[in-house]
């Protein structure tokens, strides 16, 4: 039981450690935000900004699905990037680009 103990808590900091880089060190920046253009896939916008960002909603039209998306920015207080997909899968398109505070 002794020994269990640090070892539960050098893997409390590891995970803490990537779980910091994960949500603050992957923010847009504007120069990545302007690279992003109407028509893009979803796959491209997750490969120039780096991560897949947070699902906010997501409804069907048919077959095909309307999702909204957002990702932390680098810039003033609050700057976010929210981007409105529709497709399907990884293929889905950009139909909608915003940005807030973004520098």
């Amino acid at each position: 039981m002794k020994r269990l103990v640090p070892v539960l808590l050098v893997s409390l900091v590891i995970l803490g450690v990537f779980g910091l880089a994960a949500c603050g060190g992957n923010r847009v920046t504007l120069e990545q935000y302007n690279q992003i253009q109407t028509g893009m896939t979803f796959a491209e916008v997750r490969d120039i900004f780096g991560s897949s960002g947070t699902q906010d909603s997501i409804s069907w039209e048919g077959t095909r699905q309307v999702e909204i998306r957002s990702w932390s920015g680098r810039g003033s207080s609050g700057a976010t990037v929210v981007i409105t997909f529709y497709g399907n899968g990884l293929n889905r398109e950009i139909t909608n680009i915003e940005q807030t505070g973004l520098r």
